[in-house]
């Protein structure tokens, strides 16, 4: 029995519920980062990373030996397949677009708070310093007038 070489394994499909082009970049990926990395979670963490960058954010990937998945993903973005003994799943949670708008809106807090520190902050000396705030003024003590 001649032993196949990692990224080289046949491609059993259990599930796919994707377009041609996504699943084309699933199994390119797939084969490319097989061979290259020997970690699996180095695997997951690429193609995962890749999906988020091409086709937007929060996809998950899992892969293992001799499992199976149930989850609840978005229409048209899921995917699960068996290259030899290893299983591999992703998928992009159903619950995407709340969650891109909540990343959206907290990411848009960060940078306006960012904006706000930096605004205070000025160069003296070439580093970088925080600008003085003004000294509040203490209310003057009425003398008691004599009577």
């Amino acid at each position: 029995m001649a032993l196949i070489p990692p990224g080289e394994e046949p491609i059993c499909f259990i599930h796919c519920d994707m377009s041609k082009d996504m699943v084309q970049d699933v199994i390119f990926l797939f084969r490319k980062f097989r061979q290259k990395f020997q970690r699996l979670e180095d695997i997951a963490s690429v193609i995962r990373k890749t999906f988020d960058f091409k086709y937007g954010p929060l996809w998950t990937a899992l892969i293992g030996l001799h499992f199976t998945a149930h989850v609840t993903y978005e229409p048209g973005h899921y995917v699960q397949f068996y290259a030899g003994q290893l299983g591999f799943v992703l998928y992009r949670s159903h619950n995407s677009l709340f969650r891109v708008k909540l990343y959206e809106a907290e990411a848009s807090y960060l940078f306006r708070s960012y904006k706000k520190k930096k605004k205070r902050r000025k160069v003296i000396g070439g580093k970088l310093q925080k600008r003085k705030k003004p000294k509040k003024k203490k209310p003057k003590k009425k003398k008691p007038t004599k009577e």
